[in-house]
């Protein structure tokens, strides 16, 4: 029924980057339905949605179609996640779309507490839900070819706090350490990961 979402941090009260998921929600609206997006998130917030402003992090799930939408808010904790294993796979996701079966199936033989990197044509791309960002001792880089634009990788581009790099996958051998970041994880809230997680036994997928 709601074929797209924005997943967007309110933090104290606040939206973060609401800006860049409005963009992202035009980009989306005019890509799928050739006319204007209808729906301000900055308006729906302070009209229908009831935060508690002393809570730290909530997750503002927004869901639309051509003509309508809902919301989803809930209280937010950061996973932290044990192993990563890198995956091959000519997977695409260039919108939020609300259907990440293809996303999940991916990852539907490992347990909760793994994550995967997803390879493709020999080249890093993201996780399941989040950008990268990978430590070369005095940058942190991300691939310049994810599978989605993310808000949060957006904003940090913006800031220059991150550069980018095409990134094969024999080069994460140059790289001590990484990041998952999101919408709501920046680079002060998401776990610094060692390399030596990383599972390097290669597995493909035809997803």
């Amino acid at each position: 029924m709601y074929p797209f979402f924005e997943s967007i941090a309110i933090i104290g009260g606040i939206p973060r980057n609401i800006e860049l998921h409005q963009e992202r929600m035009e980009r989306t609206y005019q890509f799928h339905y050739q006319t204007s997006c209808p729906f301000y998130l900055q308006t729906i917030l302070e009209n229908e949605i009831i935060i508690n402003p002393a809570s730290d992090k909530y997750k503002w799930k927004f869901l639309y179609s051509k003509n309508q939408y809902t919301s989803i808010l809930n209280p937010y904790i950061s996973k932290l996640f044990k192993q990563f294993h890198l995956l091959h796979s000519a997977i695409n996701y260039p919108f939020k779309y609300s259907d990440r079966s293809a996303l999940l199936k991916l990852k539907s033989h490992l347990m909760a507490i793994d994550e995967i990197i997803i390879i493709k044509d020999s080249f890093v791309t993201d996780t399941s839900f989040s950008n990268l960002i990978f430590f070369d001792g005095q940058n942190w880089i991300t691939p310049s070819s994810p599978l989605l634009l993310g808000t949060m990788r957006h904003k940090l581009l913006q800031s220059r706090s991150i550069l980018t790099a095409n990134i094969h996958l024999e080069d994460l051998k140059s790289f001590s350490t990484f990041q998952c970041i999101n919408a709501l994880n920046d680079m002060s809230e998401s776990p610094v990961y060692s390399m030596s997680i990383i599972n390097t036994k290669y597995s493909n997928s035809h997803g």
